[in-house]
């Protein structure tokens, strides 16, 4: 499955797994990790498209 739009974190697929715009760690990818999830195991999860924005110039 493709990325969803706007995520700009690494997935790998050993890692995570997708769900559209949402991405959970798989368990299997925490074994060792001790009680503290290592910052690049983080899931991503995102209940609506990102959005995109376009400052105005002049203001």
């Amino acid at each position: 499955m493709a990325e969803g739009p706007g995520i700009v974190k690494p997935l790998p697929p050993e890692l995570f797994a997708r769900h559209g715009t949402s991405v959970e760690t798989n368990w299997a990818a925490l074994h060792g990790t001790g009680l503290l999830t290592p910052t690049d195991r983080f899931f991503v999860r995102n209940h609506t498209v990102t959005p995109t924005w376009k400052p105005r110039s002049g203001s």
